[in-house]
């Protein structure tokens, strides 16, 4: 399948609207719970529009186990850290692709035990990999989970339309065939702990479509029904 152009739709692209999070103090933060604890295997992912490129924005993190950033300042790029608690270190795979301002992008990082990889996608494609030992754990330190942040920092400067965790490695084909559903229109949900779809449009919470997982939101604004356009980017960094 070769797609080209843009594709407008309404509202937050997946769902009725999106959080507008101003880069400095907005803060969307689940509480930690079981659900998210003791993974072997670990999908997060979801949709966001950038601001700005001049700061790192985590998308998706919690303290000492994981963070997903959608935007590094030194490369604009994309780049997902996983904590392994028996090597007591971070391992990274970094993006490859130039992230722009205005643009809606879907994102996902995904521990894989059984193949020992640690993968990055962007719009579906994989972007890089490292490798993961079968030795490694990844660490469940007990912390909230931050949408679009980690722990007090990384504040995402732009939009967060959908976002979602998994206890399972979801494949490049079962990234695709769920990047663009509801969660209600699911190919399947096995496996995933936290959905938020942030179909709220107005509030200081989000509420998960699994489990009691309700985000509190801080100092957010709502991006209402409209237009909001994704286009496949270069890549490379243009010269």
């Amino acid at each position: 399948l070769s797609c080209a152009g843009d594709f407008n739709m309404a509202g937050g692209l997946i769902g009725k609207s999106a959080l507008d999070m101003n880069g400095s103090s907005t803060t969307c933060k689940v509480s930690d719970h079981g659900d998210f604890d003791g993974f072997t295997n670990l999908t997060t992912m979801g949709w966001f529009k950038l601001d700005s490129i001049a700061q790192n924005s985590g998308f998706m993190g919690q303290n000492a186990s994981f963070l997903l950033t959608a935007n590094i300042d030194v490369g604009d790029k994309a780049k997902f850290e996983v904590y392994d608690s028996v090597g007591a270190e971070w391992v990274t795979v970094n993006g490859t692709t130039y992230v722009a301002v205005d643009k809606w992008y879907h994102l996902a990082g995904v521990v894989d035990a059984t193949n020992n990889k640690v993968y990055i996608y962007l719009d579906g494609k994989l972007e890089a990999e490292a490798d993961w030992g079968d030795s490694r754990a990844i660490n469940g330190s007990g912390a909230d989970i931050n949408i679009g942040g980690y722990n007090d920092s990384y504040y995402l400067n732009g939009y967060v339309a959908a976002a979602s965790i998994w206890n399972v490695a979801l494949s490049a084909t079962q990234i695709r065939a769920k990047m663009f559903s509801d969660f209600a229109g699911l190919d399947s949900d096995t496996g995933c702990k936290g959905w938020w779809q942030f179909d709220e449009g107005t509030g200081d919470s989000v509420a998960s479509e699994v489990g009691s997982h309700t985000a509190a939101v801080a100092n957010g604004a709502w991006a209402g029904a409209g237009t909001l356009n994704w286009t496949s980017m270069p890549s490379s960094n243009p010269t």
